[in-house]
């Protein structure tokens, strides 16, 4: 009896990560703060802080990383992510 050999097929497409498009709205919308609605950056903030850490769990984001995008202290702070 010979070995079957199979192929495996993988997509070839990105990593779901949860809570990607929220961190990229968010992110976003940082370097424009000046001139959005702050309602608007507020319900998306929370939005963040709900999925930040999470997120960064699973894609290996740091606290330090955080911070040089701009995420301040206190909303990482609120998401559950210290400095190690």
């Amino acid at each position: 009896m010979s070995a079957r050999h199979h192929r495996y097929r993988t997509p070839n497409v990105p990593v779901r990560v949860h809570g990607a498009a929220t961190v990229d709205r968010y992110l976003r919308l940082l370097d424009d703060v000046p001139d959005i609605d702050l309602v608007r950056f507020d319900v998306l903030e929370v939005e963040f802080i709900t999925v930040a850490r999470r997120f960064a769990q699973e894609s290996g984001v740091t606290y330090g990383a955080w911070r040089d995008v701009g995420v301040s202290a206190r909303v990482l702070a609120r998401a559950g992510i210290v400095d190690a």
